[in-house]
């Protein structure tokens, strides 16, 4: 997947550059941004480079997926992240420095990336967020979500219980969807593919991340 740079109204999204270390470290280091992602939050700009070269170089070099740059027009300077999964389920993850909150920078950038996906071909998106955390699960609802289950998977390092799909799930007819859905004894909302994001043909999901007395 290619990383063209992507303008919405008040955004550029681009790729990331090693010359963002420090940009990224203040993404990283950031406590409430960090709070319910899987990995520790960065303590020096070592970390933080790290995470540049096998998170989004590593994106880059094979081409596997997205890992977009958040930045404001008039700066360039990232603020934060979107970033999909190369491979099913084609989880998409976004984060977003605190002191950037409540802007709608973070849906902003989903949907530009979500229509990029579409027109790249992609069939379906998923997305999830812990139940803990609201907020991440109204940006994905603007974004044209809807919620299908909640699936507990230990996490680490952090050491926490997480929600993933049990299986990925294909891009068929809505009937046949809709079955399978139906025998995994799970709560489904289907949208139809072209509906949202206009024109671009792409159908997403929504996965709750669940605390370990969520799941009954």
């Amino acid at each position: 997947m290619t990383h063209e740079i992507i303008y919405t109204d008040r955004l550029m999204l681009r790729a990331f550059e090693r010359e963002d270390t420090d940009a990224l470290f203040e993404i990283l280091s950031d406590e409430k941004s960090n709070r319910f992602l899987p990995w520790f939050t960065a303590k020096t700009t070592e970390d933080a480079q790290r995470f540049f070269e096998t998170r989004c170089k590593a994106v880059y070099e094979n081409s596997d997926g997205l890992c977009y740059a958040i930045c404001q027009k008039d700066l360039g300077k990232p603020i934060g992240y979107v970033t999909v999964k190369g491979t099913a389920p084609f989880d998409l993850g976004y984060g977003l420095a605190s002191r950037y909150w409540n802007n709608g920078y973070a849906t902003e950038a989903c949907k530009a990336v979500i229509r990029k996906c579409g027109s790249d071909g992609m069939d379906y998106l998923t997305a999830t967020h812990d139940v803990l955390n609201p907020a991440s699960g109204r940006v994905m609802q603007k974004c044209g979500m809807r919620y299908i289950h909640s699936y507990r998977e230990h996490w680490m390092p952090k050491d926490i219980d997480v929600v993933f799909p049990s299986l990925p799930i294909r891009s068929q007819k809505r009937s046949s969807r809709m079955r399978i859905l139906s025998q995994r004894r799970t709560f489904a909302f289907y949208r139809g593919v072209g509906r949202y994001p206009p024109s671009s043909g792409l159908t997403v999901f929504v996965l709750h991340r669940a605390q370990k007395n969520d799941m009954r």
